[in-house]
């Protein structure tokens, strides 16, 4: 019995007799040279392109150029995130307090409603016990 096995183009095809893996053999290293091939072809083809946009003679100070210009955008970013996240934060602090009022007994001072609300009866003993306000 005889099987052909076809791999892209037709150079590429090995014959896999009964019991015979010399063929097998055959194929896989001529797959593997042209990929080799074809690995080494792409990768002087990718120096060319650096050598062209990046000249030896100026290679280090255009990529130190490069290096610093990114790390200056990354510096900016994280500082504005870090601005964001303070603003956030206190912007959350005030939204979270809930609804105030004014704390009966003490003139002039504004307390968490909710507190009060939970216990009204131990803000008063704190009151006419001299302790300081809730919260």
């Amino acid at each position: 019995m005889t099987m052909l096995k076809h791999l892209g183009s037709s150079d590429v095809m090995f014959r896999l007799d009964d019991g015979s893996w010399s063929s097998l053999k055959d194929f896989l290293m001529d797959f593997l040279g042209k990929l080799l091939y074809f690995l080494h072809v792409s990768l002087n083809y990718l120096t060319e392109k650096l050598n062209y946009w990046f000249p030896p003679e100026t290679r280090s100070l255009m990529l130190l150029n490069i290096l610093l210009a990114g790390l200056k955008i990354l510096l900016a970013i994280l500082i504005i995130r870090l601005l964001f996240k303070c603003l956030s934060v206190c912007c959350r602090r005030s939204r979270n307090s809930g609804s105030l009022m004014r704390a009966p007994g003490r003139p002039g001072v504004v307390i968490p409603r909710a507190k009060f609300e939970i216990n009204p009866r131990s803000y008063f003993r704190d009151l006419h016990s001299g302790r300081p306000l809730l919260g």
